[in-house]
């Protein structure tokens, strides 16, 4: 799985390899099941850009001594999902009605348009 990070890399300053997030409720995809595993108190370990690994409470993680750790205690952490809120059904119409307001692209596009 790939991350798409969002930190700032400012020339200069030592960034570290790995990040370790931990004590948050991770959602990730169980290959077993082929369905979400929510994990509440989890860890997520990102090496370079790759997610290594996605761990329980009370799992140990080994890292290096540059790891930075990072508590999410509190928050939620989908590791590999770039887009967690979608509407699936408007991917084909997305380009449909781009340039036009909500109530245009109901008047133009919605379900009683042109009666």
């Amino acid at each position: 799985m790939r991350l798409v990070s969002t930190f700032l890399v400012t020339p200069g300053l030592a960034v570290a390899s790995s990040i370790l997030f931990q004590g948050g409720t991770i959602i990730a995809f169980d290959k077993k099941t082929e369905g979400l595993q929510v994990i509440r108190g989890g860890s997520v370990l990102v090496t370079d850009d790759r997610i290594t690994t996605v761990a329980g409470p009370g799992t140990k993680i080994s890292v290096k001594n540059d790891t930075e750790v990072v508590d999410i205690t509190g928050k939620i952490l989908a590791p590999g999902q770039i887009n967690t809120h979608f509407h699936g059904w408007q991917t084909a119409f997305k380009t449909l009605g781009s340039n036009t307001s909500l109530v245009e692209y109901f008047s133009r596009y919605g379900e009683f348009a042109g009666r």
